[in-house]
């Protein structure tokens, strides 16, 4: 039996869904993966899964979720974070920044009407900064055998061609 990381994604809409499974046997794969989801297709209030589970000689015998480890950052916005039972911390407007009328002394928050022109974004406002605490998540190394390149893996009933799976 070999050894390898398990990125899961899902997110939950409706009454349907999305999510893929993608395998990895080095780190920085795996880190770069996680990286380019965050920053392209996530979607933090989605309800489903983001998280990396270990399997040393065929086992699993680690699960993280990523969402503790997590931080966004929008320009104008303090960061985003989540705890561990996923409840929402930030996102309040910065004190000299594109949403700084929004707040007041008392922090409370105003609403505004904004004029059609605003609606959009200057580009500058879109950019968003994702920050992973790979500490925090603290990941074992692998113990060989390591997955072989073009390995399959059976998931409970599923089998997961190598790499990556659609769970559609």
């Amino acid at each position: 039996m070999y050894s390898y990381y398990l990125f899961e994604e899902s997110a939950v809409a409706g009454s349907g869904g999305r999510g893929h499974l993608r395998t990895f046997t080095d780190l920085p794969g795996l880190r770069h993966a996680v990286a380019g989801f965050l920053r392209t297709g996530w979607s933090p209030h989605s309800g489903g899964t983001l998280a990396i589970r270990v399997y040393q000689r065929g086992e699993e015998v680690s699960a993280r979720d990523l969402y503790p480890f997590v931080g966004l950052k929008l320009p104008g916005l303090t960061e985003i974070t989540w705890d561990s039972e996923r409840r929402v911390h930030g996102g309040e407007p910065e004190p000299v920044g594109a949403y700084a009328l929004l707040a007041t002394p008392d922090g409370a928050e105003r609403v505004r009407v904004l004029p059609a022109e605003e609606i959009v974004a200057p580009a500058e406002h879109r950019s968003l900064e994702v920050r992973v605490d790979w500490a925090g998540i603290d990941l074992p190394a692998l113990i060989p055998p390591l997955l072989p390149e073009g390995t399959d893996v059976l998931l409970g009933d599923r089998e997961l061609a190598h790499g990556s799976i659609d769970l559609r």
